[in-house]
């Protein structure tokens, strides 16, 4: 018997809640930020606010080959900056808001 044979790989679990049990139950508090999200965002932010950065990005875009996918790459990206129009039924609640909003600026004594 050698001593590889003696090695524990289990977890050993310290003072705290019992196994399958949190000190938060009811999970991250609504309207609590994401700090990973956040951090995606801040690094992502600071990318394209540098100028070099965004003419590297579409240098790489125009090297693709095939000019079909060239399209595809480019209406993606126009898709994440460009919103999409309104159906009927989001124009109409666009349009309810709206009323509402302003029906209470106006009301308001603030």
């Amino acid at each position: 018997m050698n001593a590889e044979d003696n090695i524990s790989f289990e977890r050993k679990r310290g003072p705290g809640a019992p196994i399958g049990n949190c000190n938060n139950p009811y999970g991250r508090g609504k309207g609590t930020k994401n700090k990973i999200q956040y951090d995606i965002r801040k690094t992502i932010y600071e990318k394209v606010n540098d100028t070099s950065f965004i003419d590297d990005f579409f240098e790489e875009i125009e090297r693709v080959e095939n000019p079909e996918k060239r399209a595809r790459i480019k209406l993606e990206l126009f898709k994440m900056f460009i919103p999409r129009p309104l159906n009927g039924a989001e124009q109409d609640d666009l349009n309810i808001r709206s009323a509402i909003y302003n029906k209470l600026a106006r009301n308001s004594h603030f």
